[in-house]
């Protein structure tokens, strides 16, 4: 939109100039003594009317390279912030806890009954205690906790009580993946990415 009324602007103001210009011819032609026999307030009306003529296009060159090129600061922000949490659901909170503070080796910043938060590099880890009927877990979405040495973590975990699910493979180039599950029967994903790096 911006661009099409910049064209009309560009194409109005050539227009004024060729006028000009035919002006200037004409006065030209003219002898020397009739050149000078324009009113002074008819020059000035010329010059503050092209002067005007040039602030628009100005004026509409620079709204069109603010809406074709939008900062940061205008745009929009996304409703999603991110991942914040992942939550396992657990039948002994107590046991999941001490389970997951050996496993990634820290201490929950949250330990209530009802919830057990950890935060692991910025991320949080939640358990909270199962209701109803305990069944099997389907495998719909797994969170792939980021290692730099895969299998040494993996084996680790298993030593630990987690039971295998996939060992470690290659996925493509140097990517390498794995899942286990814990002893609550949650699938734990652990994933070594070279390529993904977090903002700082």
């Amino acid at each position: 939109m911006a661009g099409e009324v910049l064209n009309m602007k560009i194409l109005t103001l050539n227009k004024y100039r060729c006028k000009l210009k035919h002006l200037r011819f004409k006065t030209a032609t003219k002898p020397y003594s009739k050149r000078w026999q324009q009113p002074k307030q008819t020059v000035m009306q010329k010059i503050i009317f092209i002067g005007i003529l040039t602030l628009l296009v100005q004026f509409g060159y620079s709204q069109e390279k603010i809406e074709s090129n939008p900062t940061e600061k205008n745009m929009k922000k996304t409703s999603i912030l991110g991942l914040r949490t992942t939550i396992y659901k657990v039948s002994d909170i107590e046991k999941a806890r001490d389970w997951y503070a050996k496993a990634f080796e820290t201490k929950a910043y949250f330990d209530e009954p009802y919830y057990v938060g950890f935060n692991i590099g910025g991320y949080e880890l939640g358990l909270q205690p199962e209701e109803g009927a305990k069944g099997e877990k389907i495998e719909s979405v797994v969170s792939y906790w980021g290692v730099e040495k895969i299998q040494e973590v993996y084996d680790r975990l298993i030593s630990l009580g987690a039971t295998e699910n996939e060992k470690p493979y290659n996925t493509g180039g140097e990517m390498m993946t794995a899942t286990l599950k814990d002893p609550f029967g949650n699938v734990i994903g652990l994933i070594y990415n070279p390529y993904f790096k977090l903002k700082e």
